[in-house]
């Protein structure tokens, strides 16, 4: 998936932990890529203008832990390619390529988090960042969730 893209690339993330742990993976994994890495406004969960018309310059946008506005998403798809990995309940947009599969219909339970989602998909071993991603967005009540729970605390 990631052999494709070529020339200039942005990744747009959540400025929580699990939006920080979930880009800190992909940038790993994508070191030898040109990308330029940015958080929207604190408070946003849009792009304003300004940001879509700057951002429709990159080749390739990777969107990870923000549920950025179907209507955003959309604008950067007419000229971009589009790829998108998280957790959060939203449409199916046909344009880009989703890595969620909560949307998909797939149990909330065993996708907590945006960077549990990214290091399933890089088939890394779990690790630190997968987990502080989980426990970011759920805090104490992760000991709720019997199965992920067991791996956090191993």
């Amino acid at each position: 998936m990631f052999e494709e893209l070529k020339g200039k690339g942005l990744m747009i993330h959540h400025w929580d932990a699990d939006g920080i742990c979930s880009a800190k993976l992909l940038l790993e994994k994508l070191k030898d890529k040109d990308i330029t890495n940015r958080t929207p406004l604190l408070g946003n969960y849009y792009l304003t203008d300004k940001e879509l018309e700057e951002y429709a310059n990159y080749d390739y946008i990777i969107v990870v832990d923000m549920s950025l506005t179907p209507e955003n998403i959309k604008k950067l798809a007419e000229t971009t390619k589009i790829i998108i990995f998280d957790h959060h309940l939203g449409p199916v947009i046909e344009e880009v390529q989703h890595n969620n599969p909560v949307i998909k219909g797939e149990n909330p339970d065993e996708y907590p988090s945006a960077s549990w989602i990214v290091n399933k998909h890089l088939g890394n071993e779990v690790n630190l960042f997968a987990i502080l991603g989980i426990i970011g967005d759920h805090e104490t009540k992760i000991k709720d969730n019997e199965q992920i729970y067991q791996i956090i605390t191993k």
